[in-house]
C-alpha cells in the first residue's frame, strides 16, 4: 500500500514538474490553443483521475516535502490561467492581449455622448430631486497597475503616489442612468485627476447649466466656469468643526444618488 502510494506521489510530483516547466515556454500561437475545460480541469494518476482541487490540495497541503508551488506562486494572474489550461504565460498574455483589441473594436461604438433632451426625459427620480434635470455626466479616474517601465523617463510619468505603484489612469464619465459616455485614453499614474480633466476634451462637450458629478480630489471649479457648468462634489471636512448646513444638504443629496 505504501509503496502504491509512493509512486503515485511521484507520478504527480513529475506531472507538476511538466507543468512548471510548461509555464515557462516560449509559447504558442493562440489559435492553436485548445480551451477544453473538461480536459485542464483534470490530472491523469496511475490509479485514475483526480481533480485539479485535489491536485491543488496535494500541492499546499497533502505532502510532507516541500511543495513544488507555494501560494505566492499564483499570485500573478497570467500564471495562474497558464497552469489552468497547461500553457505558457507567454501565451496567456498574446491572447488577453489580443482579445483587447477586439473588445475594444467591439464596443467602442456604445460609448457615445447623449443627446440632452434624451437625459431629461430619463432622468432617474433621485437625480431630479436632489438637482433637477441638469446632472449631464458623473466623472472619476481609477488606475491599474502596470510593471515597472525600463525607460526611465515612463518610470517616473506612471508612478502614483496614491498606489506607491507604477500605473496608468483612465477618466471615465458616466450617465446618471448608468451608461458610459466619456472614456479617455490612458495617461500616466503620476498625471493629476484635475490636469486630466482638463486637458481629456470632456469640458468642450458641456453646454452652458449643465453639472457634473465628482470625486473630492477632482479641484476643477475654475475650469468649468469658463463652460458656464457647475460642479457638484461632497464638502470637504478638513479643518471644520461643523458643516454648514447647506453644505451638508448638498453632501447628503450626492450621497443619496
Amino acid at each position: 500500500m505504501k509503496r502504491v502510494a509512493a509512486e503515485n506521489e511521484k507520478r504527480l510530483r513529475e506531472e507538476i514538474e511538466a507543468k512548471r516547466q510548461k509555464i515557462c515556454e516560449p509559447g504558442e500561437k493562440a489559435s492553436d490553443i485548445s480551451f477544453n475545460l473538461d480536459s485542464a480541469m483534470e490530472v491523469e494518476t496511475e490509479t485514475g483521475t483526480a481533480t485539479q482541487i485535489e491536485e491543488f490540495d496535494y500541492l499546499f497541503h497533502t505532502s510532507t516535502a516541500k511543495p513544488p508551488f507555494d501560494e505566492t506562486y499564483f499570485a500573478n494572474d497570467n500564471v495562474d490561467l497558464a497552469y489552468r489550461f497547461g500553457i505558457s504565460i507567454s501565451t496567456v498574455s498574446r491572447t488577453f492581449s489580443a482579445w483587447m483589441v477586439v473588445l475594444d473594436a467591439r464596443l467602442a461604438s456604445l460609448i457615445r455622448w447623449p443627446e440632452h433632451e434624451d437625459l431629461r426625459q430619463t432622468m432617474p427620480q433621485c437625480f431630479q430631486v436632489a438637482f433637477g434635470n441638469k446632472t449631464t455626466v458623473i466623472i472619476d479616474c481609477f488606475e491599474v497597475f502596470i510593471n515597472r517601465p525600463s525607460n526611465l523617463m515612463a518610470r517616473a510619468q506612471t508612478y502614483s503616489n496614491y498606489k506607491n505603484h507604477n500605473t496608468v489612469k483612465i477618466l471615465v464619465g458616466i450617465t446618471s442612468q448608468g451608461s458610459i459616455s466619456f472614456a479617455l485614453n490612458a495617461w500616466g499614474g503620476r498625471t493629476s485627476d484635475k490636469f486630466l480633466t482638463d486637458n481629456c476634451g470632456i469640458l468642450k462637450k458641456l453646454l452652458p447649466g449643465d453639472l457634473v458629478m465628482a470625486d473630492r480630489g477632482f479641484n476643477i471649479q475654475e475650469s468649468l466656469i469658463f463652460h458656464r457648468a457647475k460642479l457638484a462634489i461632497p464638502t470637504f471636512t478638513r479643518g471644520k468643526d461643523q458643516l454648514d448646513p447647506v453644505d451638508v444638504e448638498g453632501t447628503r443629496g450626492i450621497a443619496n444618488v
